[in-house]
Protein backbone atom coordinates (compact mmCIF):
# COMPACT_ATOMS: atom_id res chain seq x y z
CA UNK A 1 0.00 0.00 0.00
CA UNK A 2 3.03 2.41 1.07
CA UNK A 3 5.06 1.17 -2.15
CA UNK A 4 1.44 2.22 -4.33
CA UNK A 5 0.97 5.73 -2.63
CA UNK A 6 5.13 6.49 -3.43
CA UNK A 7 4.46 5.87 -6.96
CA UNK A 8 1.36 7.72 -7.41
CA UNK A 9 3.18 10.75 -5.36
CA UNK A 10 6.24 10.42 -7.86
CA UNK A 11 3.86 10.79 -10.59
CA UNK A 12 2.04 13.57 -9.82
CA UNK A 13 5.15 15.54 -8.69
CA UNK A 14 6.76 14.63 -12.26
CA UNK A 15 3.47 15.49 -14.20
CA UNK A 16 3.25 18.50 -12.25
CA UNK A 17 6.89 19.32 -12.79
CA UNK A 18 6.27 18.33 -16.57
CA UNK A 19 3.26 20.87 -16.76
CA UNK A 20 5.03 23.73 -14.97
CA UNK A 21 7.74 23.38 -17.75
CA UNK A 22 5.43 23.03 -20.43
CA UNK A 23 3.75 26.40 -19.28
CA UNK A 24 6.74 28.13 -18.67
CA UNK A 25 7.97 27.60 -22.17
CA UNK A 26 4.88 28.36 -23.69
CA UNK A 27 4.46 31.14 -21.91
CA UNK A 28 8.02 32.55 -22.91
CA UNK A 29 6.99 31.86 -26.58
CA UNK A 30 4.26 34.10 -26.25
CA UNK A 31 6.02 37.07 -24.41
CA UNK A 32 8.32 37.33 -27.43
CA UNK A 33 7.69 40.30 -28.81
CA UNK A 34 7.43 41.83 -32.89
CA UNK A 35 10.62 44.05 -33.86
CA UNK A 36 7.92 47.00 -34.09
CA UNK A 37 8.88 50.92 -33.55
CA UNK A 38 7.72 54.11 -34.47
CA UNK A 39 10.39 57.23 -35.00
CA UNK A 40 10.37 61.11 -35.61
CA UNK A 41 13.41 62.14 -37.45
CA UNK A 42 14.59 66.11 -38.69
CA UNK A 43 17.63 67.47 -40.05
CA UNK A 44 19.30 69.73 -42.93
CA UNK A 45 18.57 68.61 -46.39
CA UNK A 46 19.24 69.85 -49.95
CA UNK A 47 16.78 69.91 -52.91
CA UNK A 48 17.43 72.53 -55.27
CA UNK A 49 17.80 74.78 -52.69
CA UNK A 50 19.40 73.62 -49.04
CA UNK A 51 16.58 73.99 -46.09
CA UNK A 52 15.51 71.07 -44.02
CA UNK A 53 13.32 68.02 -43.64
CA UNK A 54 11.01 66.57 -40.44
CA UNK A 55 8.91 63.38 -40.41
CA UNK A 56 8.12 60.42 -39.22
CA UNK A 57 8.35 56.26 -39.31
CA UNK A 58 6.91 53.26 -38.78
CA UNK A 59 8.77 50.14 -39.07
CA UNK A 60 8.22 46.36 -38.91
CA UNK A 61 11.68 43.91 -38.94
CA UNK A 62 11.01 39.97 -39.75
CA UNK A 63 13.98 38.07 -39.53
CA UNK A 64 16.71 40.53 -41.08
CA UNK A 65 13.82 42.13 -43.39
CA UNK A 66 13.02 45.87 -42.26
CA UNK A 67 9.93 47.01 -43.96
CA UNK A 68 9.12 50.83 -43.26
CA UNK A 69 6.36 53.45 -43.95
CA UNK A 70 8.14 57.27 -44.00
CA UNK A 71 6.61 60.41 -44.47
CA UNK A 72 8.60 63.27 -44.88
CA UNK A 73 8.25 67.15 -45.17
CA UNK A 74 10.88 68.48 -47.53
CA UNK A 75 11.40 72.12 -47.38
CA UNK A 76 14.12 74.14 -49.91
CA UNK A 77 14.89 77.91 -48.85
CA UNK A 78 15.39 80.39 -50.99
CA UNK A 79 16.39 84.32 -50.24
CA UNK A 80 14.00 86.42 -51.08
CA UNK A 81 16.55 89.48 -51.80
CA UNK A 82 20.00 90.22 -53.01
CA UNK A 83 21.08 91.32 -49.43
CA UNK A 84 24.35 91.49 -48.52
CA UNK A 85 25.44 88.54 -46.01
CA UNK A 86 25.72 90.81 -42.84
CA UNK A 87 21.92 91.75 -42.79
CA UNK A 88 20.99 88.15 -43.71
CA UNK A 89 22.69 86.53 -40.38
CA UNK A 90 21.46 90.03 -38.40
CA UNK A 91 17.71 89.28 -40.28
CA UNK A 92 17.21 86.10 -42.46
CA UNK A 93 15.68 86.94 -45.64
CA UNK A 94 14.72 83.20 -47.00
CA UNK A 95 11.19 81.79 -47.54
CA UNK A 96 10.09 78.50 -48.77
CA UNK A 97 10.75 78.44 -52.16
CA UNK A 98 10.06 74.18 -52.73
CA UNK A 99 7.98 71.80 -50.08
CA UNK A 100 8.11 68.36 -50.84
CA UNK A 101 5.71 65.79 -49.39
CA UNK A 102 6.73 62.48 -49.17
CA UNK A 103 4.87 58.64 -49.00
CA UNK A 104 7.44 56.31 -49.26
CA UNK A 105 7.30 52.40 -48.91
CA UNK A 106 10.47 50.97 -48.18
CA UNK A 107 12.32 47.49 -48.09
CA UNK A 108 15.87 46.87 -46.60
CA UNK A 109 18.01 44.95 -44.55
CA UNK A 110 18.47 45.59 -40.62
CA UNK A 111 21.43 43.97 -38.47
CA UNK A 112 20.75 44.09 -34.86
CA UNK A 113 23.18 43.69 -31.81
CA UNK A 114 22.78 44.34 -28.57
CA UNK A 115 22.01 47.86 -28.08
CA UNK A 116 22.59 49.09 -31.71
CA UNK A 117 21.12 48.43 -34.96
CA UNK A 118 22.73 49.48 -38.57
CA UNK A 119 20.07 49.55 -41.37
CA UNK A 120 19.79 50.31 -45.08
CA UNK A 121 16.84 50.67 -47.09
CA UNK A 122 15.33 51.49 -50.47
CA UNK A 123 11.81 51.91 -52.11
CA UNK A 124 8.81 53.88 -53.97
CA UNK A 125 7.25 56.59 -53.02
CA UNK A 126 4.58 58.94 -53.93
CA UNK A 127 5.59 63.05 -53.95
CA UNK A 128 3.91 65.38 -53.85
CA UNK A 129 5.66 69.45 -54.67
CA UNK A 130 4.42 72.67 -54.12
CA UNK A 131 6.67 75.15 -55.86
CA UNK A 132 6.49 79.33 -54.80
CA UNK A 133 6.91 81.06 -57.51
CA UNK A 134 7.97 84.70 -57.93
CA UNK A 135 6.68 86.84 -61.54
CA UNK A 136 8.47 90.09 -63.03
CA UNK A 137 6.37 91.94 -60.56
CA UNK A 138 7.46 90.58 -57.78
CA UNK A 139 4.41 88.69 -57.33
CA UNK A 140 4.00 85.51 -55.51
CA UNK A 141 2.07 82.78 -56.87
CA UNK A 142 2.29 78.80 -56.07
CA UNK A 143 2.16 75.93 -58.56
CA UNK A 144 1.97 72.33 -57.72
CA UNK A 145 2.96 68.54 -59.69
CA UNK A 146 2.82 64.82 -58.48
CA UNK A 147 5.87 62.28 -59.40
CA UNK A 148 7.05 59.06 -58.45
CA UNK A 149 10.36 58.87 -56.69
CA UNK A 150 12.93 56.05 -55.41
CA UNK A 151 13.61 56.93 -51.99
CA UNK A 152 16.68 55.71 -50.01
CA UNK A 153 17.73 55.98 -45.97
CA UNK A 154 20.67 54.45 -43.84
CA UNK A 155 20.02 54.46 -39.70
CA UNK A 156 22.37 53.93 -36.99
CA UNK A 157 20.18 53.34 -33.30
CA UNK A 158 20.92 53.06 -30.32
CA UNK A 159 18.54 51.59 -28.01
CA UNK A 160 18.24 50.23 -24.40
CA UNK A 161 19.79 46.19 -24.37
CA UNK A 162 17.01 45.24 -21.60
CA UNK A 163 13.33 46.12 -20.07
CA UNK A 164 13.40 49.02 -17.70
CA UNK A 165 10.49 47.62 -16.06
CA UNK A 166 7.03 45.29 -16.53
CA UNK A 167 5.12 48.68 -16.75
CA UNK A 168 5.01 51.45 -19.42
CA UNK A 169 8.90 50.39 -20.53
CA UNK A 170 7.39 47.23 -21.97
CA UNK A 171 5.97 48.86 -24.83
CA UNK A 172 7.75 52.70 -24.86
CA UNK A 173 11.45 51.89 -24.78
CA UNK A 174 13.11 55.00 -26.43
CA UNK A 175 15.96 55.18 -28.83
CA UNK A 176 18.10 57.33 -30.91
CA UNK A 177 20.04 57.28 -33.96
CA UNK A 178 21.38 59.10 -36.80
CA UNK A 179 19.34 58.80 -40.69
CA UNK A 180 21.35 59.63 -43.95
CA UNK A 181 18.02 59.65 -45.75
CA UNK A 182 17.03 60.72 -49.46
CA UNK A 183 14.90 60.15 -52.80
CA UNK A 184 15.83 59.87 -56.47
CA UNK A 185 13.84 61.68 -58.87
CA UNK A 186 12.97 64.52 -60.89
CA UNK A 187 13.12 66.61 -57.55
CA UNK A 188 15.67 64.53 -55.87
CA UNK A 189 16.89 65.44 -52.31
CA UNK A 190 19.32 64.02 -49.88
CA UNK A 191 19.19 64.61 -46.10
CA UNK A 192 21.12 63.89 -42.85
CA UNK A 193 19.45 64.32 -39.25
CA UNK A 194 18.52 62.67 -35.99
CA UNK A 195 15.97 60.24 -34.90
CA UNK A 196 14.31 59.75 -31.65
CA UNK A 197 11.89 56.26 -31.71
CA UNK A 198 9.77 53.84 -29.09
CA UNK A 199 9.35 50.85 -29.48
CA UNK A 200 10.79 47.21 -29.77
CA UNK A 201 14.04 47.68 -31.12
CA UNK A 202 14.81 43.92 -30.95
CA UNK A 203 13.45 40.77 -29.29
CA UNK A 204 13.38 41.55 -25.56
Amino acid sequence: MIKKLLQIVVALTFSVSLYAQVKDSIQSVKRENPILYFELFGGVSATRYFGYTGGFELNYQYKKSLFSFRYSDVKGLAKETETPLVIILILPDFYVSENVKEYALLYGIRNVKQKTSFSISAGISHNYLTKTLKDSEGNFYLRSENYVGFPFEANMKWFASKKRSKMIWDILIPSGGVKLFGSISERSFIGLGGTFGIGFNKKY
